[in-house]
């Protein structure tokens, strides 16, 4: 919806962008659990020091947070304003049908949309990534992460009016730069969550020994982190290096 906003009516980007990205954080708690239970067997290989059934109670802790927050989630899903929304959205789509009334969306080709959509996501790409210094917080990773997310959006959806060969080469070097901001991003989302998870279970009196099994992976995703962040500026290189410019300018798409 975010892209297709040159042409699509004030409405998507009023009412239903919001609605979307409320059901979206409504399916995070449990999306976000069901990663930390997968991931445990392989953050189990981190461990130095402690055991693996160390962790066996900070896997119960997520279970039973996981049961609550899909109790909750189910609840929302099967709720008469879920339906509601579902059958609006419906009602807007058929809506669409036909020629666009406004007249600045009528003149408007995929070609020009692909290429306003592209241009204006790789922009924001480079101005991020060139901001990002030795000094930059987690957030403003994030956010360029999110532009990141922008583009390759827009590469993809608008792939059946791009050259395939330049469109390729440029998803795989926006993927390496990707790859590493998703390590950042992780690391620092896990580091936080698993600090969370500990101080709930302390309250709970869990074991030293659990407690010491999630110091080290915390620590373990302190130097993952500090890794990711060491290979952003080489990754951001390779995006920006002349050749992928050059790429950059074949895709066009205008007619």
């Amino acid at each position: 919806l975010k892209l297709g906003r040159p042409a699509l009516p004030e409405v998507m980007r009023s009412r239903w962008e919001p609605a979307f990205k409320s059901l979206g954080d409504l399916t995070t708690p449990v999306r976000d659990l069901d990663v930390y239970l997968l991931d445990l067997p392989t953050m189990s290989h981190w461990l130095v020091t402690a055991d693996p059934t160390d962790l066996d109670l900070l896997a119960t802790h997520l279970r039973s947070r996981r049961t609550l927050a899909r109790r909750a989630l189910v609840v929302s899903l099967r709720s008469a304003a879920f339906r509601r929304l579902v059958t609006a959205w419906d009602a807007e789509l058929a809506g669409l049908v036909g020629p666009p009334q406004d007249a600045e969306r009528e003149r408007l080709s995929a070609g020009h949309w692909s290429d306003r959509s592209i241009s204006q996501a790789y922009r924001r790409v480079a101005r991020g990534g060139t901001a990002i210094g030795a000094d930059s917080s987690p957030t403003d990773l994030h956010e360029l992460r999110k532009r990141c997310k922008e583009l390759r959006y827009a590469l993809e959806v608008c792939a059946p009016v791009l050259p395939e060969g330049p469109r390729k080469r440029i998803i795989a070097d926006l993927k390496g730069l990707q790859d590493v901001l998703g390590r950042f991003q992780d690391a620092e989302v896990q580091r936080w969550a698993l600090r969370g998870f500990a101080e709930e279970m302390m309250t709970g009196g869990t074991s030293a020994g659990a407690m010491l099994a999630m110091g080290e992976l915390i620590g373990h995703l302190d130097v993952e982190q500090e890794r990711a962040r060491r290979d952003f500026d080489a990754a951001f290189a390779r995006f920006e290096r002349p050749s992928s410019l050059r790429l950059r300018q074949r895709l066009g798409g205008a007619e």
